[in-house]
């Protein structure tokens, strides 16, 4: 991490009074500069993010079943010019966007028809842990993999499973109900803004930052952005 420039050279702790009576020491807390240089890279660096696992089923006598597991992640649809070192003002927008709509994540399963699992069973093996007892790792036997599913085509069948994914997510209440109370409040505080500061007020440059940065949000929280963080496929036999 130090190589690209992403490091920790202040001194940490979890304790409050600590952080007070020494200025140099940060405390671990929501905007620590370790932990969002941390989130940064680790969305920067995709390595072991996509995965092919054939899992083997006692008792199998039919063919093989392919599933796909996504992690789908949806946030604010804010582009940052440079993931690694962010200028200031897109972290002060990053920090806004935050406590608006904090980054929301799902995993999801579907079947080889973009159909959504349901069965808890399933789910619930599928979910268990590698074990070299009954897993085979299909991610570096490219040969083995292509007798269940066709490389050249692999492409298409990510692509579709992404948009079938997205399409149930988007639809879930629960988001759509977080998305809704971020957009009132992001309205509220624009009209509230509005209010409080005269025509003569806005041409100040702080007060105009302030209003470009409000409307940034607003245009970032009506547009959300769904992307994987991972993506796996099962293959189910004996």
């Amino acid at each position: 991490m130090k190589q690209i420039g992403v490091e920790q050279t202040s001194q940490l702790t979890w304790k409050r009074y600590k952080a007070i009576v020494n200025p140099g020491v940060q405390l671990f807390r929501p905007g620590c500069t370790l932990f969002d240089q941390l989130e940064r890279f680790t969305r920067w660096d995709d390595r072991g993010r996509v995965f092919a696992t054939h899992r083997k089923v006692l008792g199998w006598q039919s063919d093989e079943l392919i599933f796909f597991k996504l992690d789908i992640s949806v946030s604010p649809d804010f582009q940052i010019q440079n993931l690694l070192n962010p200028s200031m003002s897109e972290k002060a927008i990053l920090r806004k966007l935050n406590i608006y709509f904090p980054r929301q994540q799902t995993s999801l399963y579907l079947d080889f028809n973009c159909g959504l699992v349901t069965d808890q069973a399933l789910i619930s093996f599928l979910n268990g842990k590698y074990d070299k007892r009954r897993d085979t790792n299909l991610s570096s036997r490219p040969e083995l993999f292509n007798q269940y599913l066709d490389l050249h085509s692999h492409k298409v069948i990510a692509q579709s499973m992404y948009q079938a994914a997205v399409r149930i997510v988007e639809n879930d209440e629960d988001l759509q109900l977080v998305k809704k109370k971020a957009l009132s409040q992001i309205i509220h505080d624009r009209r509230q803004f509005d209010v409080v500061y005269s025509e003569r007020d806005r041409k100040q440059k702080n007060v105009m930052f302030q209003k470009a940065l409000l409307e940034t949000i607003h245009d970032s929280l009506s547009n959300l952005k769904y992307e994987v963080d991972a993506f796996g496929c099962f293959v189910l036999g004996a």
